[in-house]
């Protein structure tokens, strides 16, 4: 006699009092549909039910929608749940379920089991996304193919084996809990899968194995749990089994568990599978629960540190740690680790990347742990174990700490003390402690700010932390307009600064653990200009871009005068600086060629310094696109448009090396460039380079081209006196230069060109020299020459030329900051400082413009005669 549970009865009744509202709304399911469910409900539970009652609202088993437009009220079953049948048999459904065309769900619980030739035509049911099944002992063909819209599958108890079409479909998780004799699952996977991402596998000791090249194939699984059945006592025919190894990593595998299953009684233990520790490099969590692992001989410690920050190790696997004599693992950055009940030394664990440790019921008998990092621990809980003696004072120092129910009752740390047994009680408490409970009033006798809050900070106009510490200051802290936060409990915390500007501001702090407020003062830096650039805008219109400090980022504008007229400009967020059109500075006027102008900007009140800004109206470089340097370095002259005398107002730079600049014209610029490994340290000295990026800079104007570097195996190394080799490389002495006519000054510009007071980019010396600056033979230079019978004389800059017992050197020697008046004859014997006897010399100066004030250089020619005292002065001066 067949019986039926009460909660089916209850199920029944219920469901048998909507058959008056189904008739009322005249809902309508499609008769081989209807005429299936209920003959489930007959053949699984013995429940006979009129063919007049709605199938829809008998809830608990199913669920129907509505998927034809045009009949509003026809529906279809798309869910099925028949729960678990305890007449006392299995019940194989033999109904053909594939009627049920819209059904997405189908759950079967106790013995209720699915037959072969369900399986055989799954692939009908096109709207199948889950299955969850308790028993299935019923063969499943190798061949199956499954829906592709199917995404989950559960299998509880399973006593067949699964072909390689499982693995192969469109599933995301599949699961198998409870195998039964006759579990199998595929020898070797055959095709990739990038559909599988969870994966819960389970291994015996009538079935030890997993697929192979599980790691090579699921391409994209992130996690994968092994159910591993070792109980002994249970089994009488139980035989040890070793647990497969993965032969490749997977590529994206994100959390890893393992779970023993046994009665604690008579297990098989294994040693950790070396593959387990290498299974995927983006792992993140690692999970052991039950009885079953221990490190093996051949592993001193569970390596994980290849793996990346956050990982998350949870022991509860005990054998793993309670026989460890030493640290047994090594974890990544910022880890977390916790224990439950395992009984080992806290001590050994090596604490040095953890961040967050939780140990439970812990039976080793020893003191609270201080072998970590307090400014890397950021949460400790340990609790109901057996811990004695006292808190050390370090715990102050990590974010969050719960230790409770343990056995400590010595000395408790003032940090504690000063939040008193309400606050302080969620911390330590229950313990053992004579003189702390929980109405303990609050004692705080060392509570102390280092930095003097009275004083007043100078902060950037675009945001900063300022970092403040002290002495018990507690776990919580507010301000009333700031955002501030603890770095280190009680010793350290931030206060940020957000954007702002001017002066005489103030946020005040409470300490919340004790209540105690400070108040914080602080100003904004005053704008300070450091140096500007011109640029050509998008509309062909010259545009100055300012760089510097202290500019507005509020949104209310920086306000740069100019002279005696203003305008408020907008802070560029990005690159934090300061640019406007030429039309707009100039109020839609023309400026002048060689002009000076006075810049400065006020923000929140507070004035930068002046900066005077230049205007030259273009700068040029004839035959750009032509211009080849010698790897060994050299000199070059620019021809084209500078526009200045002033080199100070020049700087040059080859893919962001400085040049050196020896003398600028409106027409000509001389420079001395460095060899091309000082270019890059990786080029060839005897290779050829194209594309470098030259940059001419005047008075804040930007000119930009290409040039090369070239293998000239003649070309001399002119520039060893700049840019010195290595000492063991001997320097050779540079060839007699070819002298040429100057270059005439142009006729108009007779009025000086005043000194700008700073510049928009030093020059760089190279070696941080004042030594003079050579002029190679390959460069115009003024000069002239005479020759007779006893000697011969050059002009020139750091040359020599011998003849019959006279030498002649001519060195340049710097004027610092000298009006020239005209062109002059300066005789002098003085050389660099150093005296040479017999010398006669024959000074000639540049051509500059009357009254204009520079640094130039004197062209010196000396003839002497070659006595030893004036061979060393001569060597003094070339070195």
């Amino acid at each position: 006699m067949k019986f039926i549970t009460f909660p089916i009865l209850i199920l029944i009744f219920l469901n048998l009092l909507n058959y008056t509202q189904s008739i009322e709304n005249k809902i309508f399911l499609d008769i081989l549909e209807n005429d299936t469910a209920i003959s489930l409900l007959k053949n699984v539970y013995n429940i006979k039910i009129d063919n007049s009652i709605d199938i829809c609202k008998f809830r608990g088993f199913f669920k129907c929608g509505q998927y034809d437009p045009y009949q509003s009220n026809i529906y279809s079953i798309n869910y099925i749940n028949l729960p678990q049948n305890r007449i006392g048999v299995n019940h194989i459904i033999e109904e053909d379920l594939t009627v049920f065309t819209h059904l997405s769900i189908l759950k079967l619980s106790g013995g209720i089991q699915l037959s072969t030739s369900f399986f055989d035509n799954i692939y009908k049911l096109n709207y199948l996304t889950d299955i969850n099944i308790n028993n299935q002992s019923q063969p499943i063909s190798n061949n199956t193919k499954l829906p592709e819209s199917l995404d989950k599958v559960f299998f509880n108890y399973l006593s067949v084996k699964l072909g390689n079409g499982w693995f192969e479909s469109n599933i995301s998780e599949l699961t198998i809990v409870r195998p039964q004799i006759g579990y199998g699952l595929p020898n070797k996977l055959n095709k990739t899968n990038e559909r599988l991402l969870k994966l819960n596998l389970a291994i015996t000791h009538y079935y030890p194995s997993l697929p192979i090249g599980m790691g090579q194939y699921l391409l994209n699984l992130t996690y994968l749990e092994l159910d591993i059945f070792n109980d002994i006592s249970l089994n009488q025919d139980y035989k040890n089994f070793t647990i497969p190894t993965f032969r490749k990593p997977f590529k994206k595998l994100d959390q890893f568990v393992v779970i023993f299953y046994n009665s604690r009684e008579k297990y098989q233990i294994f040693n950790m599978v070396s593959s387990f520790l290498n299974l995927s490099s983006s792992l993140t969590k690692f999970q052991t629960f039950g009885l079953g692992f221990e490190i093996s001989p051949n592993i001193s410690l569970l390596d994980f540190s290849y793996l990346n920050p956050g990982f998350y190790f949870n022991i509860e696997t005990c054998s793993l740690i309670e026989k460890c004599k030493n640290n047994c693992f090594k974890l990544p950055e910022s880890s977390s680790l916790r224990t439950f009940g395992c009984s080992f030394n806290i001590s050994l664990i090596d604490f040095k990347n953890i961040s967050s440790i939780e140990v439970q019921y812990n039976n080793f008998l020893q003191q609270l742990p201080t072998n970590f990092n307090e400014t890397k621990l950021k949460n400790l809980i340990i609790q109901d174990s057996t811990i004695f003696g006292s808190i050390p004072k370090s715990y102050c120092s990590v974010n969050s700490i719960k230790i409770n129910y343990l056995k400590i009752d010595g000395e408790i740390p003032s940090c504690i003390q000063c939040l008193g047994g309400e606050k302080g009680g969620e911390m330590i408490l229950p313990n053992q402690y004579l003189d702390f409970g929980y109405y303990v009033e609050p004692i705080c006798k060392n509570f102390k700010v280092h930095e003097i809050f009275d004083k007043v900070f100078l902060v950037d106009t675009n945001g900063t932390n300022i970092y403040i510490t002290g002495v018990d200051l507690g776990w919580d802290i507010k301000s009333n307009n700031n955002n501030v936060y603890f770095i280190i409990p009680n010793s350290k915390f931030v206060i940020e600064i957000p954007i702002g500007v001017g002066v005489n501001h103030s946020t005040t702090i409470t300490f919340e653990n004790t209540k105690i407020t400070k108040t914080f003062y602080y100003n904004y830096k005053p704008p300070i200009i450091s140096h500007y650039s011109l640029f050509t805008g998008d509309y062909g219109f010259d545009k100055l871009v300012i760089y510097g400090s202290g500019f507005d980022f509020t949104g209310n504008g920086n306000i740069l005068s100019k002279d005696n007229s203003s305008i408020t400009l907008y802070t560029d967020i990005k690159s934090g600086t300061i640019s406007l059109s030429f039309w707009d500075l100039f109020s839609y006027q023309l400026p002048v060629e060689g002009q000076s102008y006075n810049l400065t900007i006020s923000v929140g009140g507070q004035k930068s310094n002046i900066t005077t800004f230049y205007y030259f109206r273009l700068i040029t470089i004839n035959n750009d696109t032509n211009i080849k340097l010698n790897n060994t370095g050299g000199f070059i002259q620019l021809n084209g448009t500078f526009s200045t005398f002033d080199r100070n107002l020049v700087s040059v730079k080859i893919n962001d090396i400085p040049l050196k600049v020896v003398d600028v014209t409106y027409t000509t610029l001389l420079l001395i460039y460095p060899p091309i490994t000082q270019i890059n340290i990786n080029y060839n000295k005897t290779a050829n380079y194209s594309g470098l990026n030259l940059i001419v800079n005047i008075g804040g104007h930007q000119y930009k081209t290409n040039i090369d570097y070239i293998y000239n195996p003649d070309a001399s190394n002119e520039t060893d006196i700049i840019f010195p080799r290595p000492p063991e490389i001997v320097i050779p002495i540079p060839r007699p230069p070819q002298i040429i006519t100057p270059i005439p000054t142009p006729d108009n510009t007779s009025e000086p060109i005043p000194t700008p007071d700073n510049t928009s980019e030093p020059i760089p010396t190279p070696n941080n020299t004042s030594e003079p600056i050579p002029i190679p033979n390959n460069i115009t230079t003024g000069g002239s020459t005479t020759n007779n019978n006893n000697y011969n004389t050059t002009t020139s800059f750091g040359t020599i030329t011998e003849g019959k017992g006279i030498t002649t050197i001519t060195v340049d020697k710097v004027i610092s900051s000298q009006t020239i008046t005209g062109n002059g004859i300066t005789p002098s014997t003085d050389i660099n400082h150093e005296i040479v006897n017999g010398a006669t010399s024959n000074g000639i100066s540049q051509n500059r413009p009357t009254g204009f004030e520079i640094s130039t250089f004197l062209l010196t020619t000396i003839s002497f005669d070659n006595s030893e005292n004036n061979q060393k002065q001569i060597n003094k001066i070339l070195n």
